[in-house]
């Protein structure tokens, strides 16, 4: 591959990362009658709810413990312009998704706990 080409690849992943979102999701629904969404239930324990359910904050707590994700993303984000590799970017999600559930001290069943997935997309959810 010519260096032109291989600069016009790295422009277009660099143009690509501009819709790229690594997050942390928690799939799924409760098996109950009200099939509660798994991320409702995450959203009511970390940021609390006028029900008397007070703040966890587990997710910051997390990324304020995890140091590390910022330099694992940056790392991750310079391999996939150079090289075009997305596993890396995939790899630091699911670690931070386990982070994220190692914090999350609030629900006893381990549902809760056990749901939450790292996942890169280039489809932007608002």
């Amino acid at each position: 591959m010519s260096a032109l080409r291989a600069v016009e690849e790295m422009i277009r992943r660099v143009e690509k990362l501009a819709t790229t979102e690594v997050r942390v999701t928690s799939p799924g629904k409760y098996p109950t009658n009200q099939q509660t969404p798994v991320a409702d239930v995450a959203r009511y324990q970390n940021d609390g709810t006028s029900r008397g359910v007070t703040p966890s904050r587990f997710i910051e707590r997390a990324q304020a413990a995890a140091s590390w994700w910022i330099d694992e993303l940056t790392s991750a984000v310079n391999l996939y312009i150079a090289e075009g590799l997305q596993t890396e970017m995939t790899r630091v999600a699911g670690a931070m998704a386990r982070d994220v559930s190692a914090m999350c001290d609030r629900i006893k069943t381990g549902r809760l706990k056990q749901s939450f997935t790292g996942e890169v997309s280039n489809e932007r959810r608002d």
